[in-house]
């Protein structure tokens, strides 16, 4: 039932109320539904016939054998079926069960037409099978024969006894009499029919009545055009609403109309006309006015065109339904694109972003997800977080995770071993999804700080380093010994995040601080002193005075005891992050309806957006501006005019390539050299590039992802520095050369693993090659006995049976289905072949000597078409490929050019190659018969060909795109019909 679930509800209301006789059938031949005329015609009930078997609701009458109506019938709808196209009938006695008397039957008379509908593969949908009861025809001919056959009869006689009529006149007036009385028994039988005729003629008329009547009072916009012209007849209300200010009834579609002549729609209406082929559209385009002169507005339909027969059969107008599905498709299309550019943002942030439901499992995860846990993030939707991050790692946060379903917001940090050999130290954050007033989820922010924390405690591993360390540390620490807190030690990050100077060693904190007095650190300082615990705080807010004036900041900060060698507490340690910008960002996007917008200007990493060749500065945060040392100004601007220090940089090049390709590009690390904020700076960087794609596929800009990592990069140095300055101590060398031979062993069991996963993946592709190469020979012998059984029955069959159409037709589809398997069988053998001679290493091959050597192979045929070709390969005149594989790709390509060349022009063929950063490029263009965009997809298929006129199996662009793609390249192609075609193989360096 789920083909004919692609009509609305009222489209099916007025089908199964039209005054014809309709049936639908699904491709294997059950009841879809019927017409209430045909239930009425053949004594059924909708619900006892509908999902049932045509022949099981409609068998044979067995007192009719001669009739052979389900014979017939099963053969049209076969021939509809096989050929796709309608099938007219000739008249067909076919009874219907008697529903009053089981076993009994009703004689009838039809004269059917099957029709296919096709989807949109061309495939047979349903079949609409519609009939015209003619029982009343064919019984009152039958009468007017033996009428005639009575009156022959009756002239034999006469006949036969003339001369007795004319030697008795009492004989002859009483023959006379009796032939008059037969005369007017049949004058009177037919002005009888004309009567039933006259009555049928007014019932078709109220049907027509009621129909029409339907018409004008159904939602749906509704006409009726008649003859070829396509006259308005019927306009229902909803119809002619559209067009207020337009008369419609009795002009022609054009005439009323004029806006749609040349559109596609006028080709349709066209086509259902000539074909008499009914026409379903969905999601249409058809710009329309209201009125004369008026604005033409772009408006979506669903509709269906209908053609209308008369008495004959033959189209004589046309019946239209449509829905204006404007709203739907413009809403859709905004959500798709929301949604398409929510993704974009999300992937493109090196954090993991994700979110779970009450049953914890995975409704979102952005691409960040695949690297981590080798999955595409689409298959983790649905899944438990404690399968996909294993019970290990999910007992470390499972305590988190019910407190977010609590409805707590939560920020923390947490060691997480997701596998034996892969362990990551994390900073998250859980957003609790409140919905009117319940937890639907939560949000979960992941921020890989593995580096951090492994880079901290080795600088925590050299006691010689810890001063260094905490007097250049980026975050603020501070020392405060005694009950009165005495400031015994204050790094340069703290003094500036309280806005003072180093004459504060020394005196009381109170003192020197005393806005914080009314918030609560005072007490949190004594309380860790008097206890011994130590006290930690998370985005606490805290006032302080800088600049002599009041502010808000944020910080995470601790404070810990510390203790003497008597284990007696003399002071308190306090360590602190100030995430003023985070908590302000993250504050601002929950305030924010707009996301994905939101999300950049308030992301903890720099990002800005870029759009069109020039790169136009569209967004961009404050992390970036800082980053940049600019403010924003810069919007608006093309980003080398705004940022004119790095057009002497490759920043441009990668850009572009990046908006050409649609592959993202990331650098880490880059020295680069700018001017912030009016002075020279110098700096390390790591940045990510990614597309940015609207709803139809088209890249329309970039958004860069960055951060600025030189603390980190000179704090790796200072400790690779220290590193080689304490070479000198042995028990330290001891460990590292300790550390460095348990790595070795590790490393070696993993190369021994992955060669034993190797030798087992070989072993596999060759069970495969022998599973295709044995299937293929086993089923030769069966196909072989198939055809000799075909060419045996073929003998059998009496001359008569082989000379019908019927039989012809059938056995020529099975001998055709036997030779596309025999084609199978060959091709699949050739794939087997071809994949073991498609390795090869990689090493450096004259591509010029190539094509040579490819030329010469294919000399006949370049005679034969009297083809042009144009090669210009200097740019890359060697390539690093398999150069049997390289051979094969130029064959290929070629070859197709010289075969699928037009018939029309003079084949020219242009071979040429172009180098990129990553890429050598080789380009193959011909003038040939091209094929539409829509098939492009399907070329690379295994066994597909577009073309029957010239040899092929329709695996040899199958195998080029599989030995580029196994060698890290690929392939493209851009095709236009008539025009020609155009490869481009990318060969990575």
């Amino acid at each position: 039932m789920k083909l004919i679930s692609a009509l609305t509800p009222e489209m099916l209301h007025i089908f199964e109320t039209l005054p014809d006789l309709y049936l639908i059938l699904s491709p294997d031949l059950l009841i879809l539904t019927a017409s209430d005329s045909y239930l009425e015609a053949t004594f059924t009930q909708r619900n006892a016939i509908v999902g049932r078997h045509i022949f099981e609701v409609f068998p044979d009458n067995p007192q009719t054998p001669e009739a052979n109506a389900v014979l017939n019938l099963r053969a049209s709808l076969l021939e509809v079926l096989a050929t796709k196209k309608p099938h007219q009938m000739a008249i067909q006695h076919y009874d219907v069960p008697d529903p009053s008397q089981r076993e009994r039957f009703i004689e009838r008379y039809w004269a059917p037409l099957n029709t296919p509908v096709l989807d949109k593969q061309g495939e047979v949908s349903y079949i609409i099978h519609k009939v015209v009861n003619v029982t009343e025809q064919v019984l009152a001919q039958k009468q007017i024969r033996q009428g005639q056959i009575d009156v022959q009869m009756l002239n034999e006689e006469l006949e036969t006894t003339n001369e007795e009529l004319r030697a008795t006149n009492e004989e002859l007036t009483g023959a006379k009499t009796l032939l008059e009385g037969l005369n007017n028994e049949l004058e009177a039988r037919v002005e009888a029919r004309t009567r039933e005729l006259q009555l049928a003629q007014a019932e078709a008329q109220n049907q027509r009545d009621r129909l029409e009547r339907l018409f004008m009072q159904a939602p749906a916009i509704i006409c009726i055009h008649g003859g070829p012209d396509l006259i308005f007849e019927l306009v229902n209300p909803a119809y002619q609403q559209l067009f207020s200010g337009r008369e419609l009834l009795g002009k022609s579609l054009l005439e009323a109309l004029p806006e749609l002549e040349g559109q596609p729609l006028m080709e349709i209406i066209h086509q259902v006309y000539q074909t008499g082929q009914s026409y379903q559209g969905q999601e249409m385009l058809v710009p329309i006015s209201s009125y004369p002169g008026g604005p033409v507005e772009e408006r979506y339909w669903n509709f269906t065109y209908q053609a209308r027969r008369d008495a004959y059969g033959q189209v004589d107008g046309m019946l239209v339904f449509s829905y204006d599905v404007t709203d739907q498709v413009v809403a859709r299309r905004k959500v798709e694109a929301s949604e398409k550019q929510l993704r974009l943002l999300t992937d493109a942030l090196p954090v993991l972003i994700s979110y779970l439901d009450r049953e914890e499992r995975y409704q979102f995860a952005n691409r960040a997800y695949e690297s981590w846990f080798h999955i595409p993030s689409e298959s983790l939707l649905g899944k438990p977080v404690r399968e996909v991050i294993g019970e290990k790692a999910y007992q470390g946060v499972k305590e988190y995770i019910h407190r977010a379903l609590s409805g707590e917001r939560l920020d923390f940090e947490a060691k997480m071993p997701y596998r034996d050999d892969f362990t990551k130290y994390i900073y998250t954050s859980y957003v609790p999804d409140i919905q009117n007033g319940n937890v639907e989820g939560f949000y979960a922010l992941v921020t890989d700080v593995t580096d951090t924390i492994e880079a901290r405690k080795k600088i925590e591993e050299s006691a010689a380093q810890v001063r260094s360390f905490v007097e250049s540390a980026p975050f603020p620490i501070g020392v405060y010994v005694g009950r009165e807190m005495r400031i015994e030690f204050a790094n340069q990050a703290i003094l500036d995040a309280w806005g003072k100077g180093n004459d504060v060693i020394g005196k009381r904190y109170a003192d020197v601080l005393p806005e914080l007095e009314n918030q609560e650190i005072f007490n949190q300082l004594d309380g860790v002193y008097t206890s011994g615990k130590a006290f930690h705080a998370k985005n606490q807010r805290v006032d302080l005075v800088v600049d002599e004036e009041l502010q808000p900041y944020y910080f995470n900060y601790s404070f810990t005891p510390l203790y003497d060698s008597q284990g007696n507490i003399y002071g308190v340690m306090n360590t602190a992050a100030e995430v003023t910008d985070l908590v302000i960002a993250r504050n601002k996007a929950e305030e924010s309806d707009l996301f994905a917008r939101t999300l950049i200007q308030q992301s903890p990493v720099a990002q800005v957006v870029f759009q069109g060749e020039e790169m136009i500065i569209s967004t961009v945060n404050e992390k970036m501006l800082e980053l940049l040392g600019r403010d924003d100004s810069i919007i608006g601007k093309p980003f080398m005019e705004a940022v004119p220090e790095f057009r002497a940089t490759p920043l441009m090049a990668h850009l572009r390539e990046v908006l050409q390709t649609g592959q993202a590009y990331y650098q880490s690390e880059e020295r680069l050299e700018l001017i912030r904020y009016g002075q020279p700076y110098t700096g390390y960087y790591e940045y990510t590039y990614q597309a940015l794609m609207n709803t139809r596929g088209e890249k329309y800009g970039i958004i860069v992802t960055g951060a600025e990592v030189t603390s980190q990069v000179e704090a790796r140095k200072k400790i690779e520095k220290s590193e080689q300055a304490a070479q000198e101590l042995a028990k330290e060398l001891a460990a590292s050369n300790e550390e460095l031979v348990s790595a070795n062993e590790e490393i070696t069991s993993i190369v021994e693993e992955l060669s034993m996963a190797n030798t087992s993946l070989k072993r596999t592709n060759v069970d495969l090659d022998n599973f295709i190469y044995t299937a293929s020979h086993d089923l030769k012998a069966p196909i072989s006995n198939i055809e000799a059984l075909l060419a045996a029955l073929l003998r059998t069959l009496p001359a008569d049976s082989l000379s019908a159409e019927r039989t012809q037709s059938i056995t020529g589809m099975m001998q055709d289905s036997v030779e596309r398997f025999k084609k199978t069988i060959a091709n699949l053998t050739e794939v087997v072949k071809l994949q073991k001679e498609n390795s090869g290493e990689a090493v450096l091959v004259d591509l010029s000597e190539v094509i040579k050597e490819v030329c010469f192979d294919l000399d006949p045929l370049i005679k034969t078409a009297t083809a042009q070709l144009e090669i210009n390969v200097t740019d890359c005149p060697f390539i690093r490929f398999s150069a049997k594989n390289l051979r094969s790709v130029v064959y290929n390509l070629l070859s197709n050019a010289l075969k699928y060349r037009s018939p029309d022009r003079i084949a020219k063929i242009s071979i040429s190659c172009q180098s990129t950063l990553q890429f050598n490029i080789l380009t193959i263009q011909d003038n040939g018969l091209g094929m539409e965009s829509g098939r492009i997809s399907q070329l690379f298929t295994m066994f597909k060909r577009f073309h029957d006129h010239v040899e092929g199996t329709g695996i040899g662009l199958y195998m080029v795109k599989k030995m580029v793609e196994n060698a890290e390249g690929k392939i493209e192609v851009d095709s236009k019909v008539d025009v020609g075609t155009t490869f481009r193989v990318y060969f990575r360096k």
